[in-house]
């Protein structure tokens, strides 16, 4: 949360002065803060004003990789389906290409469980496959991670 307001030199008071005064309203702080928790309690957790939300949003946003990942590379198909080894490779390079620090398989699965939805299972051969959505083109042609061209994309 930004801090938006900064006290001109004139109106700042010192800090001797301050703790007097403090000091002097203690049981009113005191009741002011005893009357805070009471209500916290009746509402059962703080209720942060909206630009305290938006900008919690906004960060969270920003700092999901993951979601910008599937935003950007994937296509949500109830039917579609990709191995997680490739999936995990594009992330992977992705994360790369975005000065990211690597992260390990089962942390990427577990995430796309939670907070995408998604179903990640094992298949055939005892394979991880993620079913709900599949890779785009865009995916395949702009990271390729091995580096090698993809089937049906080569001009």
């Amino acid at each position: 949360m930004p801090f938006d307001r900064i006290v001109p030199p004139e109106e700042r008071r010192d800090k001797t002065v301050l703790r007097e005064e403090f000091r002097s309203e203690l049981s009113g702080i005191l009741n002011w803060a005893l009357a805070g928790y009471a209500e916290y309690r009746q509402l059962k957790g703080l209720c942060p004003p909206e630009a305290v939300e938006a900008l919690t949003l906004d960060y969270l946003t920003a700092n999901d990789s993951l979601g910008r990942f599937v935003s950007e590379y994937c296509d949500m198909d109830s039917t579609g389906n990709v191995l997680g080894l490739d999936f995990y490779k594009y992330y992977s390079e992705y994360r790369k290409r975005s000065g990211e620090k690597p992260v390990n398989s089962k942390d990427v699965y577990s995430a796309l469980r939670q907070t995408g939805g998604l179903d990640v299972k094992s298949g055939h051969g005892n394979k991880q496959h993620i079913y709900g959505l599949t890779l785009t083109l865009d995916a395949r042609a702009e990271l390729n991670p091995d580096g090698r061209e993809q089937q049906g994309l080569a001009d």
